[in-house]
């Protein structure tokens, strides 16, 4: 059983021994709550320069399960956000990317130009920026530029007991000439000073004859620390091949290092493990576990005899005696290779480790969940990761959205059972492209299965490249969690918002998958143009975000120095085509003169939908403003209007919606405040309609569109998610289902009869499967009791499948050779066809020929992807030798063999 470490808290036991032992004593005074606590697995340290600093954000999502969650924050509960402000905003040269750490007093910002930040945590000054060097300038690839430096996030090496550097480790890309080459730094937090800087390269020790190469590779996850070491991951660049999926350790004492890559022996190319910005995580010492993307999938077989090909796959790593790394378990879906065909990669989802067991006829100590872009959550057995079609999956749900992220977690109960569950609050917090932010409890069934109900779901819809949620806590005390979310309306980051939403038992009270509830903020900030899966950062009752176009933001409580206070506005439900109105009202905590107010919307439903109307500013209207001296009463003012010391402001604001779904705004107070030019307020509300609602409406099914790929080959299958909406006050019956005709299929769609309640959405899988080349139209409609019907309108292009695989060098020559001596040769083969294909092995091959190493039968062999075959030529005595290597593979079209000629001579 494993329980995130509470060492960042500033308000309980210090250190790790200390921390996991108050986690016990908190769980313990749970009712139904059992069990000896033992820590997560913690990094060995070496003698440092520093004395301890203690650290509140040390790697990304909080703790080394990734779970996201900080349960040490005693200030910040939903009575506390609801009066959250921005405290500063920072200028830094570079995209931020990476989550911010916090190590003491000051916030460590890394950018894409490889600058380091220390900042100060309350008011955001700079305190010291150092450069790395010069960030590798990219051309060729739009998915980050124009500068790549910093990506992933950096981890700190606490100097805990005496021991430990006390450096942050951060891997950055910088030029070297004119190549780009990857290092690990390590940077002193309280000086900015680089204490070690440590270049990767070379090959991996599972395949001698592959090589990093830095221009094809990218840091993506966050970092591990552990036993002195530091980890990270890497994927592609935009695809740009030829890469790898490489994990590379770093010894911080000696600077020894390590690569290993999850295609090797007959493969060489893709499964890029990014897992968008998680972390590589870990759940017991000397153990690693990351999640791989697009690649040779393996053939079906048991976890524990991993082979040399493991993409769209959840991967667990032994640290061995050497420092090197051997995969030992894992777990690829029983779909894996329609996954990749379809490019849904499962490692567009980073894994996360919970952190309570579950106990029943069974027992399941160690838990990891993991989703990727088909949006199926698995809940998968750690101890027993289980292969590919031999097990594993302790239970899975319907598909939501796809997630390019990882979910958060919270806990006031461990070990979880069936006998408990019903009083414990276990959740899961998911956000999936275009869909709300959902709530899930955990279960546990009669046989200690655990399972996942989805209870609750945010009004708001969050865009594609939103990032990963964090979850605060006063420890386990189940009336305080608030969850933090970075919304974005779209790929481009437009309408960055922090959002922030009340999940605790209080405002859970009552919700089940039967009867969802639905969430609105109690907080929501603009951020400007926000950074693709963007973790916010916690720490000390503040919050921490980094955009895109190079700002870092603080948020928390108002300082003393404030001029202005007002807690958040909520509008609750608004028809579509009405307005609601509220007055809303700050007070000036001392003399201020206030010289506008302006009312601007942010996240909202319409916005994520990719519309370009309504305006921003349509929704939220800024009305008649009067001023209330302190004891007086109103009267209207004009501005410039000068408060006193306990004078309010009030403003009418009417909220008119435009979109069914939520709706997020400011209303903001400009000042003539030095440090507070402007006091923003913030705005929520629900459009509402009668009537069930799809979002999207329409939607197109493009084989790959981040590549520019259009058109799917038959006999490849496209999935995607569509929600359908309750978006009225009073529950919707549905009283007629027309399903799409072929070549569109749809699962999970409300029958006739099904009543659906306001607020809830429910998933609906609609698939394409071209039978033939062309564009294929097809359209569903679902009507509701009181009339309202709505329609999803869908398209493709199909393509004609072709069988193909070829040889690089159709006749391959040893050449001459003496008799006795070995040569080897490489027999390339790439499936230059567009569908799928699976191995069904080769022809044994005559003396003196020998294929060493070959492909093993059933493994999945996909459009693009290439075998390097080695084949040896031993001759015994002196002739002319020919020999016919013979692939066999199998695919919609039948089975098929390439045939290569061997050729050799021996004198």
């Amino acid at each position: 059983m494993r329980l995130p470490s509470l060492s960042r808290s500033r308000h309980r036991l210090a250190g790790p021994a200390a921390a996991a032992a108050g986690l016990a004593l908190l769980l313990a005074a749970v009712p139904g709550a059992a069990g000896a606590m033992v820590g997560g697995p913690h990094a060995a340290t070496r003698s440092g320069v520093h004395a301890a600093i203690r650290s509140d954000v040390d790697t990304v999502s909080e703790d080394n399960l990734r779970t996201g969650w900080d349960p040490g924050e005693t200030a910040m509960t939903a009575a506390d956000v609801a009066s959250f402000t921005q405290l500063f905003v920072t200028p830094v040269d570079g995209q931020v990317y990476a989550e911010p750490l916090v190590v003491g007093s000051t916030v460590i910002v890394a950018t894409e130009n490889d600058f380091v930040y220390g900042l100060n945590a309350a008011t955001g000054a700079v305190e010291w920026t150092t450069s790395l060097g010069t960030p590798y300038h990219t051309t060729s690839c739009g998915d980050l530029t124009p500068y790549i430096g910093v990506t992933g996030t950096p981890v700190y090496d606490p100097p805990a007991g005496g021991v430990g550097d006390g450096a942050v480790y951060m891997f950055a890309q910088t030029l070297t000439g004119k190549k780009p080459g990857t290092s690990l730094f390590g940077v002193d937090p309280v000086t900015g000073a680089i204490i070690e800087q440590v270049p990767i390269g070379g090959a991996p020790s599972n395949d001698p004859d592959i090589t990093f190469d830095s221009a094809q590779q990218l840091e993506r996850p966050g970092l591990l620390l552990m036993n002195g070491w530091v980890y990270a991951a890497f994927g592609s660049r935009c695809d740009h091949q030829p890469y790898a999926g490489f994990v590379s350790g770093v010894n911080v004492a000696t600077q020894a290092t390590t690569l290993w890559t999850d295609e090797s022996g007959v493969s060489d190319n893709e499964a890029g493990i990014w897992q968008a910005g998680g972390g590589v995580m870990s759940d017991a010492p000397g153990q690693i576990i990351v999640t791989s993307g697009n690649g040779i999938s393996p053939p079906p077989g048991k976890g524990t005899a991993p082979p040399g090909q493991l993409a769209e796959s959840v991967i667990q790593l032994g640290v061995n005696a050497n420092g090197s790394l051997t995969a030992q378990d894992f777990f690829s879906p029983s779909n894996a290779p329609a996954l990749d065909a379809a490019d849904r990669d499962y490692g567009s989802g980073g894994p996360v480790g919970l952190p309570f067991d579950t106990s029943g006829t069974s027992s399941y100590p160690n838990l990891v969940v993991q989703a990727g872009k088909d949006g199926k959550i698995y809940l998968l057995n750690a101890s027993k990761l289980g292969g590919r079609d031999k097990g594993g999956v302790l239970s899975s749900t319907t598909s939501y959205g796809g997630q390019w992220g990882h979910p958060a977690i919270f806990a006031d109960t461990n070990p979880l059972t069936a006998a408990n569950d019903t009083t414990a609050n276990d959740f899961m917090y998911y956000v999936a492209m275009n869909e709300p932010l959902r709530v899930f409890q955990f279960q546990v069934s009669a046989t200690g299965v655990p399972t996942l109900s989805d209870v609750a779901n945010s009004a708001l819809a969050f865009g594609y490249t939103s990032g990963s949620p964090t979850v605060t806590s006063d420890g386990t005390d189940a009336t305080t969690p608030v969850v933090w979310e970075v919304y974005s309306a779209n790929q481009a980051g437009a309408d960055g918002e922090l959002e922030a939403y009340d999940v605790s038992s209080t405002a859970l009270t009552g919700c089940s998958s039967a009867a969802q509830c639905t969430l609105s903020p109690i907080f929501s900030a603009p951020i400007g143009t926000a950074g693709k899966f963007t973790v916010p950062a916690t720490s000390n009752g503040d919050v921490y975000v980094g955009t895109r176009d190079g700002n870092v933001y603080g948020f928390g409580a108002p300082p003393a120095a404030a001029p202005l206070t007002g807690a958040t506005a909520e509008f609750g439900q608004a028809g579509i085509g009405s307005t609601a109105s509220k007055t809303i009202s700050v007070t000036a905590r001392a003399a201020v003169t206030v010289t506008g107010v302006t009312a601007a919307t942010g996240a909202s439903n319409s916005l994520t939908a990719g519309s370009t109307s309504p305006t921003a500013a349509d929704q939220f209207t800024a009305g008649r403003v009067t001023e209330t001296p302190k004891g007086g009463r109103a009267a209207g003012v004009k501005f410039p209007v000068t408060l006193a010391a306990g004078d309010k402001l009030s403003v009418s604001v009417a909220f008119a919606p435009a979109a069914a779904g939520g709706v997020d705004g400011t209303l903001s107070f400009a000042t003539r405040s030095a440090k507070f030019p402007s006091v923003s307020v913030p705005l929520t509300g629900n459009g509402a309609q009668p009537g069930l609602d799809a979002l999207p409406s329409a939607i197109a099914f493009p084989l790959a569109p981040d590549q520019g790929v259009t058109d799917v080959p038959v006999g490849i299958s496209i999935p995607q998610i569509i929600d359908i909406t309750n978006y009225g006050s009073t529950p919707d019956t549905v009283t007629s289902v027309r399903p799409p005709a072929a070549p569109f299929s749809v699962s999970g769609l409300p029958g006739v009869g099904t009543r659906i309640l306001p607020g809830k959405s429910i998933p609906v899988q609609v698939t394409y499967a071209p039978a033939g080349a062309g564009t294929a139209t097809g359209s569903f409609t679902v009507t509701g009791s009181t009339g309202q019907s709505t329609t999803v309108t869908l398209s493709g292009i199909g393509t004609a499948a072709v069988s193909k695989l070829t040889a690089a060098r159709p006749v391959v020559d040893f050449g001459t050779i003496p008799v006795g001596k070995k040569a080897t040769v490489q027999v390339d083969v790439t499936n230059s066809g567009n569908t799928l294909a699976t191995v069904q092995g080769t022809a044994a091959l005559p003396a003196p020929f020998a294929a060493p190493l070959q492909a093993e039968k059933d493994l999945p062999f996909n459009p693009s992807y290439d075998l390097t075959l080695p084949v040896t030529f031993t001759p015994t005595r002196p002739g002319t030798f020919r020999a016919h290597y013979k692939l066999t593979w199998h695919d919609l079209k039948g089975t098929h063999t390439l045939d290569v000629v061997l050729t050799g001579k021996a004198t």
